[in-house]
C-alpha cells in the first residue's frame, strides 16, 4: 500500500563553500518536483558562504546560523528543524539531477516501510574526470537492497547527498553522532540499515565532487573507532550469519583504511592498533598483509613500490 507523500523538507549543512553553495542550491531549485522546504544551516562559516545563501531569494529557504559544531550537529540541526516527514539530504558541495526528490519521493511512496531510500550517485574526481562506479548486489532497476553490507563491501551504492530518510527514523534511532570527524554517515546509515529496509534506485541521480574545498574526507584528522559492533551488540534482535559476516568485513575494510592513512602521516603506532582490529578478516587478508609489511617500511618507499605493481599490472593485462 503506498503512502502519499506531499512535502519534503531538504537539509544541506554549510561550512565554508562560498566557491559551490550556488551549484548546490541551484540543482535542489531546478528539482521537478517542487514541494520542498530547503533548510539550509550555516555552521558557522567564516567565509562569504553565508552572503552567498541569503542571496538565493526563494520562499521555501529557512537559513539556520549556528556556532561551529561540526557536520553531524548541523545535520541534526536541519533534522529537528523540517516539518515534513520525509527528509532529503545534500551536501553544500554536492549536486542533483533535476529529477532526484520526485524519484526520491516516488520509491518512497511505494516502500513506506523503508528507512533510508538511495540513488547511486556519480564522483568528479581532483582531475574534474566523472566516474560512474560499478554496483553489485543491488537491484537492477528499483527495490529493496537484499544485503546492504555486502553492497557497500563492493562499492559504496549511495551516500549523504543521494538519500532520503524518514523523521520518525531519526526518532527512533537518535542523530548522527557529533565529534566524529569521519564516519559519522556510515555509522549512521548502517544504524539504520540494521533497522530498516533500504530502499535503492538504480538511476545516478546525484554528484559527489572531490575536487572541492573543504572536504573533510581531504582532512588529516581521524577517527579512532567505528562503533558499529557495539552497537549491533545493544540490538534486542539477532542478526544472521551472513548478514554479521558482511558488517564484520565492512569495520575490518574501515580499520584497513584507517590503517593506511595512520601510515601515511607516520602514526605508525596508531596503524598498528587499527591493523590488530582487522585481524580476523576473511575477505581482505591480502590488504591485511600489506599494512602488516608497510608497519616496517617508509611511506615513500611504499608509493613507489604500489606505483611499481601498478605497472606489472597493466604490462600483464593489456
Amino acid at each position: 500500500m503506498k503512502t502519499k507523500i506531499t512535502n519534503v523538507s531538504v537539509v544541506i549543512p554549510l561550512y565554508n563553500k562560498e566557491r559551490h553553495i550556488k551549484r548546490a542550491f541551484n540543482s535542489v531549485i531546478g528539482q521537478t518536483y517542487k514541494c520542498f522546504e530547503l533548510i539550509i544551516v550555516n555552521d558557522g562559516s567564516t567565509d562569504n558562504s553565508l552572503m552567498k545563501a541569503e542571496g538565493i531569494k526563494d520562499e521555501r529557504i529557512r537559513i539556520i546560523n549556528q556556532e561551529n559544531s561540526g557536520e553531524s550537529a548541523a545535520r541534526n540541526r536541519g533534522i529537528e528543524e523540517a516539518k515534513h516527514d520525509l527528509i532529503a539530504f545534500l551536501d553544500a558541495d554536492d549536486q542533483w539531477e533535476p529529477k532526484c526528490l520526485e524519484n526520491l519521493v516516488r520509491v518512497a511512496e511505494k516502500y513506506p516501510h523503508a528507512g533510508i531510500i538511495g540513488t547511486p550517485f556519480k564522483r568528479v574526481n581532483k582531475k574534474g574526470e566523472t566516474i560512474y562506479p560499478e554496483l553489485k548486489s543491488v537491484p537492477e532497476e528499483e527495490g529493496i537492497i537484499d544485503n546492504y553490507f555486502k553492497a557497500v563491501l563492493d562499492c559504496n551504492p549511495i551516500c549523504m547527498s543521494s538519500i532520503a530518510v524518514r523523521k520518525e527514523v531519526f526518532d527512533q534511532l537518535g542523530g548522527f553522532t557529533v565529534g566524529m570527524h569521519r564516519g559519522a554517515d556510515g555509522v549512521m546509515l548502517s544504524k539504520i540499515a540494521l533497522n530498516y529496509p533500504v530502499a535503492f534506485i538504480n538511476n545516478f541521480l546525484a554528484t559527489v565532487y572531490l575536487n572541492a574545498d573543504n572536504r573533510v574526507s581531504s582532512k588529516g584528522e581521524l577517527i579512532h573507532d567505528f562503533p558499529i559492533l557495539e552497537y549491533i551488540n545493544s540490538l534486542d534482535k539477532e542478526l544472521e550469519e551472513e548478514e554479521y559476516y558482511y558488517i564484520r568485513e565492512v569495520v575490518n575494510k574501515w580499520y584497513l583504511k584507517l590503517a593506511k592513512r595512520c601510515i601515511r602521516i607516520g602514526d605508525k603506532k596508531q596503524a598498528k592498533q587499527f591493523i590488530s582490529q582487522a585481524k580476523a578478516t576473511k575477505l581482505y587478508r591480502h590488504i591485511y598483509t600489506r599494512r602488516k609489511i608497510d608497519l616496517y617500511l617508509s611511506y615513500p618507499l611504499i608509493n613507489r613500490l604500489a606505483g611499481i605493481w601498478r605497472k606489472i599490472k597493466k604490462f600483464r593485462f593489456s
